[in-house]
């Protein structure tokens, strides 16, 4: 195993995977002997999130210092992490592909454990999102937590773990959705669906987030929580 396993840092582990799976690429040129794992986000909001969480967790877990900066015409923010040994252990150990994300499906040393609520707020945080809509008032109050994921049957390993653990899922199937960015105009994605303040309250209790949008999101619209909650913010 490439880096040091302790209970924290396989969760971290475990954390890092679900992110790498909703917003990372790898992609290894063998025969320039080229490397790379790249994470990026929106800048607008999602600077203090690359910053403060996930470039800490590469010298966490591997040792390597990585600086996150603009990419990609300065349209998104991330990381990139050169490193042929980085990239060999998330492929072999952990079965994350390289290149074309075809097939994903949660690492098999995180599925079925409690560390798979790590990976889960992992790719809740990259490919999920917290609404708070109306609901015929003026106030935005009623949560909605969804994931989106091109890949249905990862969502049916998260559906199967939500209903497991006593929560109230909504799955929508290879939904199209209108993108110019695709020859047809569309793409395909599939979609799990939280809603209510129950469900809001148990993803709190069992999984949380680490992402500061979310976190600024539900402390300005959830008034009055009475859940008992605490953020599970891990101590990167």
């Amino acid at each position: 195993m490439y880096f040091h396993s302790t209970t924290q840092s396989t969760e971290k582990l475990a954390y890092l995977s679900g992110v790498l799976i909703g917003d990372g690429s790898i992609s290894a040129r063998t025969n320039k002997n080229e490397y790379c794992i790249k994470c990026v986000g929106n800048p607008r909001d999602e600077i203090e999130y690359y910053n403060l969480i996930i470039a800490p967790l590469f010298y966490d877990l591997f040792g390597k210092h990585v600086k996150p900066k603009y990419h990609d015409s300065k349209t998104t923010y991330g990381v990139s992490v050169y490193s042929k040994k980085i990239v060999l252990f998330l492929s072999e150990f952990l079965d994350i592909p390289i290149g074309r994300k075809n097939s994903l499906k949660v690492p098999k040393p995180f599925s079925g454990n409690c560390l798979f609520s790590h990976f889960l707020r992992g790719l809740f945080d990259t490919d999920g999102c917290i609404t708070f809509k109306k609901r015929y008032t003026n106030t935005p109050y009623y949560p909605t937590i969804s994931i989106s994921s091109i890949d249905e049957n990862l969502l049916g390993q998260v559906k199967t773990y939500m209903h497991n653990n006593g929560f109230k899922v909504n799955f929508y199937r290879n939904t199209k959705i209108m993108d110019n960015r695709f020859k047809k105009g569309f793409s395909r994605i599939s979609r799990i669906e939280l809603n209510g303040f129950e469900n809001l309250s148990k993803w709190m209790n069992l999984i949380g987030t680490s992402h500061p949008k979310n976190i600024k999101k539900i402390k300005l619209y959830w008034k009055g929580n009475s859940g008992g909650w605490t953020f599970r913010r891990p101590h990167f």
